[in-house]
């Protein structure tokens, strides 16, 4: 998941809010419902990637992964108990606050990979995952 990807996802929900808006079976507080979930979609991940929001200290951004993973968790856990209900009896507003959930899921995977590798840093290790030592500056090969 990158950057590109989770724009496009949040602007399709975003979109996908003018379809339950003309959906007559959606009452307003329904709709309202699926709008703040997109706006918070919205202020997620323009948070994410204008603010500084990785912490510098080792232990920090352990407990910034220990914090996301459990937040990934809860989402999946939530998705799994009301999937199968949802997609089979569910109304187009919960049908999009699923989707909406699978999208913040994503958001948090990305937030988990930037944690992980401002991790790898601190470790002196290589961002690119290979294990190697992270070369010093002026390394040419």
């Amino acid at each position: 998941m990158d950057v590109k990807d989770m724009l496009a996802d949040v602007a399709r929900a975003r979109a996908g809010l003018v379809d339950l808006q003309c959906d007559p079976d959606i009452t307003p507080d329904r709709f309202e419902r699926c709008a703040c979930v997109v706006n918070d979609l919205e202020t997620g991940l323009v948070q994410i990637l204008t603010e500084p929001w990785i912490p510098q200290a080792r232990f920090e951004i352990e407990a910034s992964i220990a914090s996301v993973m459990h937040n990934m968790r809860w989402v999946q856990d939530h998705i799994a108990n009301c999937v199968n209900d949802v997609i089979e009896h569910g109304p187009a507003d919960e049908i999009f606050r699923l989707s909406a959930a699978r999208i913040l899921h994503d958001l948090l995977t990305l937030q988990l990979d930037w944690l992980m590798t401002a991790w790898i840093k601190t470790m002196g290790l290589c961002a690119c995952g290979c294990g190697r030592p992270r070369p010093e500056q002026g390394w040419t090969n």
